[in-house]
């Protein structure tokens, strides 16, 4: 029996030094030696001590082979899901470096949190920084790709790509055009496709939210107080200085001044710029203005005239008369009317009175141009003089309503005002007069 085992021993050692021979040569030698002692040893009964060492051998020679011939990997586990196999945690940081550069900045403070968990692995399969880099965005969800929308820097919102954005942008800017508009966003708007945080896009509202927001916000007046500058009142409002200039194109950002305010204001903000021509009319007169419309999403913040042409359409009465001077009669012919008083009566009168009903209409006697309107109250109330050339002037008094500005041409039986009473009157009637160089002449002479 202890010759059988001695035989088993000697195998074992024989087959172990062939096995280490190429790796750990130097104890080939010191290991014979010890074997023969081994042998001269087995009448002692030490053969478990000899096992024993035996095995404390293979354990030597196992880690020389070890640490010469096999090489470790590290498994990377994201949520307990496999990620890659790298070589070395240096593979991982150039990975979570390239995550880094790739980042879209944003005025959102936030940092990613990424738990990656290590374990051992075979060599084989190992995957490079960049593959490693790819399977952590698709494998975590701290990061998303999509598509920011940013104001004069700060992100405002999200799409989930490029082209959903612009077309939102798109649709925003053709929501206030119109015939003879320019629009253009407030601030700079850009868009940026990439890959964020998911952090900061879960602040934000989807681009999709922002539909109906665009169109609230609060608009007010405020009185600057001393020290105010635009700088200083946008800050305190929370809006933008070009805005609050947009808003007051003209106002003296003065103390005591009153200026207008947008705010509550709405994230993405469109100004258009409208010049069109309004025509308004007062009795004959039309006047059309060239005028500049400020709106900020479609509320109107300033009105600006850049310009004013007024013209005179005043209709012209069936002249039945014209006297021997070629003028002709003050007041609609067509229409009940006498002369009730002459001039150099017994109240010295001045010229003419026409008795007529209120609202008649009172004709210019002959072309010419309004060198006065007087509304004020005086003798002869609401009246009109015109200038005929030729050093001859009319004057057309108590009048109900005044049709002509100074300045104004008028032609021949043109309506220029209607009979009325105002000033010093017993009744509705036209007071007429005709100057010559400023003498008064009878009327007689330039109408019959």
């Amino acid at each position: 029996m202890k010759g059988q085992t001695a035989i088993k021993v000697k195998q074992f050692i024989s087959k172990l030094l062939c096995f280490a021979r190429g790796f750990v040569a130097p104890l080939v030698d010191p290991i014979k030696q010890f074997s023969v002692k081994i042998f001269s040893s087995l009448k002692a009964g030490l053969v478990k001590r000899i096992v024993s060492l035996a095995l404390m051998l293979g354990v030597i020679v196992s880690v020389s082979l070890l640490g010469t011939t096999v090489t470790y990997a590290i498994d990377l586990n994201v949520d307990g899901h496999s990620i890659g196999r790298v070589q070395s945690r240096a593979v991982l940081d150039d990975a979570l470096k390239s995550i880094g550069e790739q980042l879209v900045r944003t005025n959102i403070d936030c940092a990613p949190n990424i738990t990656v968990e290590f374990a051992v692995g075979s060599p084989s399969g190992l995957n490079s920084s960049d593959s490693v880099c790819d399977a952590l965005i698709a494998a975590d969800n701290t990061y998303i790709y999509a598509c920011g929308i940013f104001v004069d820097g700060n992100i405002v919102s999200y799409a989930d790509d490029e082209q959903g954005a612009e077309q939102f942008l798109n649709d925003l800017l053709a929501k206030y055009d119109g015939n003879n508009t320019v629009v253009e966003f407030v601030g700079t708007v850009e868009t940026k496709y990439g890959l964020y945080l998911e952090s900061t896009v879960s602040k934000l509202p989807h681009l999709s939210e922002m539909a109906d927001e665009t169109d609230s916000y609060t608009y007010f007046t405020y009185i600057l107080q001393s020290g105010d500058t635009m700088a200083s009142v946008a800050k305190r409002f929370g809006v933008s200085a070009e805005l609050l200039e947009t808003v007051n194109l003209e106002a003296d950002f003065s103390a005591g001044n009153t200026v207008n305010v947008i705010a509550k204001l709405p994230k993405i903000c469109v100004r258009s710029t409208t010049v069109e021509t309004k025509t308004s009319q007062s009795g004959y007169r039309v006047t059309e203005k060239s005028v500049k419309t400020v709106a900020v999403n479609g509320v109107e913040v300033s009105s600006e005239v850049l310009s004013s042409t007024s013209t005179l359409n005043l209709p012209k009465k069936r002249i039945k008369y014209v006297g021997s001077k070629g003028y002709c009669w003050p007041v609609d012919p067509d229409r009940e009317n006498y002369v009730s008083s002459l001039m150099g009566d017994d109240r010295s009168h001045k010229g003419w009175d026409i008795a007529a009903k209120t609202g008649v209409a009172i004709l210019a006697v002959k072309s010419g141009r309004v060198v006065g309107v007087n509304n004020a109250g005086s003798g002869y109330g609401l009246n009109v003089t015109i200038d005929h050339g030729n050093g001859i002037t009319t004057l057309y008094a108590h009048c109900n309503a005044i049709y002509v500005s100074v300045g104004d041409k008028v032609e021949q039986g043109s309506v220029i005002a209607t009979v009325g009473s105002t000033g010093r009157s017993t009744g509705p009637h036209l007071h007429f007069q005709i100057f010559r160089y400023g003498n008064n002449i009878d009327p007689s002479v330039y109408l019959r």
